[in-house]
This record gives C-alpha cells, structure tokens and sequence, in this order.
C-alpha cells in the first residue's frame, strides 16, 4: 500500500520510455509517418503523466506544513520545494521542446537527423529527470501520509493517467494524430504550448478551450433537438 503512488508513476516511467525507444526506432529507419503518430503519442502520454504529478502528487506533498519535514528520511521543507520548482522547469521544458518537434514533423522535414538529435536531448534530461522524482519525491508520501491518504492520492494519480485525449480512443477510427475534436483542434493544440510561459498556463488554456467546445456542441445538440420539435409541429 506505502509503495502505490511509486508504483504507478514508476511503471508509467517505464512504458514511455519502451514508447520512445520505439519512436528512436522509426526515425533510425526513416519511416516518418509512424515517427509522427509515435512522436504524437510520446508527447501526450508524457502530458498526462505531468498533468498526474502537477494536480496530484505535487499539491499533495507541498501543502503538508512544513515541520513534517526534515526527519525521518525527509528534507526540509525549503529543499522539498527547491526540488519540485526544478522539476516543473524540466516539465515545461518537455512540453514545449516535443511541441516544436510536432511541428517540424508537420512541415515534413525529410532529415531525421536534426529530429534524432534534439529529441536524445529530451530523453537525456527525462532520464535524469525521471531518477530525482523515484529517488525523492515519490518516496514523501509514504513517509508524510496515512494508508487512507496514500490511497485516496493513488487513485487521483491513477484516474489522470488514465485519462488521455480522445484522439488516442481505441474506439476512434481517425489517424492517431487527429483524433477527437479534429485537425484543427489538434493543430490549435500542437502550436498553443508555445505561447505560454509555463505547463500550468497551458493546462488552463485547453481546458477553458474543452469546455468552450462542449458548450458549444450542448447548444447545438439543443438548437437541433428544437428544431425537431417545431419540425414534428408544423407536420
């Protein structure tokens, strides 16, 4: 039970990281295509597990006060905040570096070498990234939290790395990289996260832009049933 949040986030580790390395290898054979939906894939599956970490795991274990920390295998409070700010940094670094790599892939940039060389990069600094949050911060909460705690943050961890945009539904039928609201949707979100200055910003923007998209498709489905209404009416 103490181990559940290391669990999770640790195997999610692992699964990206079999992603990219199969990503690595579609660029080495120069199959573009599959590169872009793999690259596409790696860039959301990578978003949703920092979008676990930032709602979930990082509120949890900055907003316990601050004389919880300093003992029993823990840092102080200052260290424990130094520590998540840098790894935020390292995230919006992530997302805005595979945003630019999304977009070279658009453009259908023919030398892999350049997309190879900037994405080692990214895996360079996700690897030592990575080895800081299993090393350190997923091991606070077994120290800072109750079993009842530990679970109620499992869950919340695991229901966000569950929920990956609906282009990557199983059930879609449309390319991997523009299912759900559309292409142009998806090249609005491609391109959004390099208009702001941190992963939160963005995060808030494209879910003001979700609920901009469900109200509208609510008054649509509201217009059309109206519609139906007088329709039967004046039959």
């Amino acid at each position: 039970m103490s181990d559940q949040i290391a669990s999770l986030l640790e195997e999610d580790h692992d699964s990206v990281g079999r992603l990219f390395t199969e990503l690595d290898e579609e660029l080495s054979s120069s199959n573009i295509a599959r590169a872009h939906e793999l690259l596409d894939l790696f860039w959301a599956r990578l978003a949703v597990h920092i979008r676990a970490e930032h709602l979930q795991l990082f509120p949890a274990v900055t907003n316990v006060a601050a004389a919880q920390f300093g003992g029993n295998g823990l840092p102080t409070f200052t260290e424990a905040q130094r520590v998540v700010v840098d790894l935020r940094s390292d995230h919006d670094f992530f997302m805005k570096e595979l945003a630019q790599l999304m977009r070279m892939m658009r453009e259908r940039v023919s030398d892999s070498s350049e997309l190879k060389r900037r994405l080692s990069i990214v895996k360079e600094r996700l690897d030592k990234h990575n080895r800081i949050e299993e090393e350190q911060v997923y091991v606070w909460p077994s120290l800072l939290f109750d079993a009842q705690r530990i679970a109620q943050l499992g869950e919340g961890v695991r229901k966000e790395l569950n929920n990956l945009p609906q282009r990557f539904s199983p059930m879609s039928d449309a390319p991997l990289v523009c299912r759900g609201s559309g292409g142009a949707f998806c090249e609005a979100q491609h391109s959004l996260c390099n208009h702001f200055d941190n992963l939160f910003e963005f995060d808030v923007a494209m879910l003001s832009i979700s609920r901009k998209l469900k109200s509208f498709c609510r008054s649509g489905s509201q217009r059309r049933a109206r519609t139906d209404e007088v329709s039967t009416v004046t039959r």
